[in-house]
């Protein structure tokens, strides 16, 4: 396949009207340009697109394009033609052209990649962008620092048991108080900004939870005394003993700030632990909520804790994949030893984390419930349910055929009539500068095409999502099928990683109630119109029935 030669045109509304860098002089002079240079031109026309967006429907389609390796180079007559931002110019050019091996030249600018000086200047700028982008970072990093080192708080979710000016103006606006009702309510409860407030119904349950800890009940008690009270938390959500453990163990309760405890690694960009003597610590400027002996006494207590039962992580198959049937919660495997014996199951986190009020409880034997599931899926392919889906297959595919073609009828219909409004701009553009048409009649009638434009575009976008869905659709759905049909002979050949990465690539989930209760084993494939045998019912063989012996 030959690669084209893109050469890209841009024109803001506000730019239309001025002299010299109307569409067409634009497209007259790279077309030339393209001519001279035994180039095979393609356009990429943007009428009415501002360069302060990367939303724009042609530069979108020149992107894809690209990605898909149809680019040879791209040309423009300036460089704020693709952008007026240098950063965005340098990122695209130095990332998305180079990965794709596509030269990139502004005319105006003698700007060409294809050439080694302008590969120098392309690593030039990169420097200069990447050195603003550090610039920038290291300016806020230092200001964080200041600001952490005088103990005020830097931002980021709001501990429960405090609130802010900005928390207090948010919730009074969504009660339906106008803005500036809800900034002044807000600067009652908070005068200052960026300063946290001990909240006054959370700041009595935090000194509850530490009050409880201390008279001797473990984290998971009073995380089952706040779910059976039906206490939330800041995020409106159950509690889990995670939770009570960061607020025990949090020094900003006790009027302390601590920044700097996690860095972000260059390389791999990744968050890597600091060294304790590393952090910024300093006594913060807004209030206690508990007094410094009562925290010191539970930081002795959490540290002399152990815990068990421990979880057991390295071969629990269908960890991920075990819902709890009460709850809906994930069931985790977990080890435990007393008395010389050893137990390997199954348990709700939710029971375990939460208590009773979230979950009754609900444990399963590992070998029993793994054997089980393991059991069915090698049979399935000879079952009544397969032959379902053998016919489901065949169906499911004759329904993305019958989409696809409608889909594609309805794109070609929205580009013919993008393509006539960019004639219809173009023809009132030359009735303006013959001065047959009034500024402010050319404005309102560009305006309503632009707004056409746009809506046809974002169909256009609409439509390619579904195409892309319904490809990926009929790929999967027939990734599934495969996997299931072979499946026996697969798992013969695979370690435990392999067997995990199969269950994973076919099941969407499994669910165990009860002993008496048959475990419900749904097989999925990517589809937003499912065809049956999605999920497979005890009529079809494919459940399974656990017996405690």
């Amino acid at each position: 396949m030959e690669k084209i030669d893109a050469l890209y045109i841009r024109v803001s509304t506000d730019q239309q009207v001025e002299r010299g860098e109307s569409l067409e002089t634009q497209k007259s002079r790279l077309s030339q340009y393209a001519k001279d240079k035994g180039l095979n031109p393609k356009v990429y026309e943007e009428a009415g697109f501002s360069a302060g967006s990367t939303n724009r429907p042609a530069y979108q389609r020149l992107l894809a394009d690209i990605k898909e390796g149809k680019v040879a180079s791209v040309t423009v007559t300036k460089l704020d033609r693709i952008s007026r931002n240098l950063r965005d110019v340098v990122d695209l050019v130095y990332e998305t052209f180079e990965d794709h091996s596509v030269a990139f030249r502004a005319l105006d600018q003698q700007f060409d990649t294809s050439t080694p000086m302008g590969r120098v200047m392309v690593n030039m700028l990169a420097t200069l962008g990447q050195w603003e982008r550090e610039t920038v970072s290291e300016r806020v990093r230092i200001d964080m620092h200041h600001r952490a080192a005088k103990g005020k708080w830097n931002g980021g979710p709001v501990p429960f048991g405090y609130t802010t000016y900005a928390f207090e103006a948010k919730h009074f606006e969504e009660k339906g108080l106008t803005k500036e009702e809800a900034l002044q309510k807000a600067r009652a409860v908070c005068p200052e900004e960026k300063v946290l407030y001990p909240h006054p119904k959370q700041a009595l349950l935090i000194k509850k939870i530490f009050e409880m800890y201390l008279e001797g009940k473990s984290q998971r008690r009073v995380t089952h005394w706040l779910n059976t009270e039906k206490f939330k938390t800041a995020r409106g959500e159950t509690w889990a003993t995670s939770t009570v453990s960061r607020i025990l163990k949090n020094p900003v309760y006790v009027g302390k700030m601590i920044y700097g405890k996690r860095i972000s690694l260059k390389s791999s960009k990744k968050i890597r632990k600091r060294k304790e003597e590393e952090w910024i610590k300093a006594d913060g400027i807004h209030s206690p909520i508990i007094d410094e002996a009562t925290f010191r006494k539970v930081q002795e207590i959490l540290k002399s804790q152990s815990r068990e039962p421990v979880r057991f992580h390295s071969e629990n198959l269908l960890s991920g994949l075990l819902r709890c049937g009460k709850c809906g919660g994930k069931m985790h495997g977990y080890y435990h030893e007393k008395n010389g014996h050893a137990w390997s199951y199954y348990r709700c986190t939710n029971h375990t984390h939460k208590g009773n009020s979230v979950c009754k409880g609900n444990s399963v034997d590992k070998v029993k419930v793994e054997t089980a599931v393991i059991e069915a899926l090698l049979s399935f392919n000879k079952s009544k349910a397969f032959v379902k889906m053998e016919k489901a297959l065949e169906v499911f595919n004759k329904k993305i055929c019958n989409k696809d073609t409608p889909l594609k009828e309805g794109k070609e219909k929205l580009e013919q009539e993008n393509k006539q409004i960019l004639k219809k701009k173009s023809t009132l553009l030359d009735r303006l500068e013959d001065e047959t048409i009034g500024n402010e009649d050319f404005k309102d009638r560009v305006k309503k095409l632009d707004e056409t434009y746009k809506t046809n575009s974002e169909k256009i976008q609409t439509i390619n999502d579904q195409l892309g869905d319904l490809g990926i659709q009929e790929i999967s759905f027939n990734a599934v099928y495969s996997i299931i049909n072979d499946f026996s002979s697969r798992w013969k050949h695979c370690d435990f990683q392999g067997r995990r990465t199969l269950l994973i690539s076919i099941l969407q989930g499994i669910t165990y109630t009860d002993p008496d209760t048959p475990v419900k084993v749904a097989i999925y494939y990517r589809s937003k119109d499912p065809v049956p045998v999605t999920c497979l019912q005890s009529d079809t063989g494919s459940s399974l029935r656990l017996k405690e012996n």
